[in-house]
C-alpha cells in the first residue's frame, strides 16, 4: 500500500472513530513500522504475523512529562539486568499501553451494537465478557431488557473509547493513601488479571481478591458475593483504623 493509500484509509477510519484510528495508527505504524524497519529477522519472524492478525498487540512509548513527543530530547534509558531489562525515567502516557485483552476483543468493543440488537450480544458476550457469558448470555441480563432501552448515547461511547485508549493513572497510583480493595476475575478478556495485580502492587494500601471464574461483568453475575467482600474489606479496615 503507497503512503497516500494507507493516509486516505487512516483518514476515514479516524472520520468514522478517533479511538480505532489511533489503535491502528500504533499498532500498524509504530509498532508494527518500527520492528519491520529496525527489528532483526528473528524480531520480525516472532513478532509481525502475529501484530498483523491482531493476536498481538503493540505499544509504543515516547511521550514524556518535560519533553514531549521530541524523540531528540528523551532521557529514558534501558539496560540490561541478566535476563531482563531495567527501564529508567518516566512516560506521560503509552499508545495501547497497560496490558489489554485480546485485539479481537477490544475491537469488538469498538461498535456499541450490543446496547441495540439483542442478537447480536448473544453472539458476542461469550467473547468480550467471560465468566458466565461463556455458558449463559442471558443471565447477565436478569429477564431485564433495559439493557436495550437505556442504551449509552452514541456521543458518550464514543468518549468512552477515547477516554480507554489515552489516559492511565498508573503514575499517580502510588500517592493515593486510602486504603484499596482491588477486585478482578481471572476470566476477564477486556481487562485481564495482570492489570489487577499491577493495581495492587501500585497503590500502597491495596489488597487483591482474585474472583475465581468471574468475568468482566462479575458484579452482575455474583452480586452477594461482591457485596460481602466489600463489606468484608470496609469492615476490616474499620475495625483495624
Amino acid at each position: 500500500m503507497s503512503p497516500i493509500a494507507s493516509g486516505l484509509v487512516h483518514m476515514e477510519l479516524n472520520r468514522g472513530d478517533g479511538s480505532l484510528g489511533t489503535f491502528l495508527g500504533v499498532q500498524a505504524g509504530l509498532a508494527m513500522q518500527s520492528i519491520a524497519m529496525l527489528g532483526s529477522e528473528e524480531q520480525k519472524q516472532r513478532w509481525l504475523p502475529g501484530m498483523a492478525a491482531l493476536d498481538k498487540l503493540g505499544a509504543f512509548a515516547l511521550t514524556e512529562p518535560t519533553h514531549g513527543s521530541d524523540s531528540g530530547a528523551l532521557e529514558t534509558s534501558a539496560r540490561r539486568d541478566g535476563d531482563d531489562w531495567v527501564i529508567n525515567r518516566q512516560k506521560k502516557w503509552i499508545g495501547n499501553g497497560g496490558v489489554p485483552g485480546s485485539p479481537r476483543v477490544l475491537l469488538a468493543l469498538v461498535t456499541p451494537r450490543r446496547y441495540y440488537q439483542p442478537d447480536y450480544y448473544r453472539r458476542i458476550a461469550v467473547r468480550i465478557y467471560g465468566g458466565l457469558a461463556r455458558t449463559d448470555p442471558d443471565a447477565l441480563l436478569r429477564g431485564s431488557v433495559a439493557r436495550f432501552v437505556e442504551r449509552p448515547s452514541i456521543r458518550g461511547y464514543l468518549g468512552q473509547l477515547y477516554a480507554i485508549t489515552g489516559w492511565t493513572s498508573l503514575p499517580w497510583l502510588h500517592k493515593l493513601p486510602q486504603p484499596t480493595l482491588v477486585l478482578n476475575g481471572d476470566d476477564e478478556p477486556i481487562v485481564p488479571l495482570v492489570n489487577g495485580r499491577i493495581l495492587a502492587r501500585r497503590i500502597p494500601d491495596a489488597r487483591l481478591h482474585v474472583v475465581r471464574g468471574g468475568g468482566h461483568l462479575f458484579l452482575l453475575e455474583r452480586p452477594a458475593e461482591s457485596a460481602d467482600l466489600v463489606a468484608e474489606f470496609l469492615h476490616g479496615k474499620m475495625r483495624i483504623g
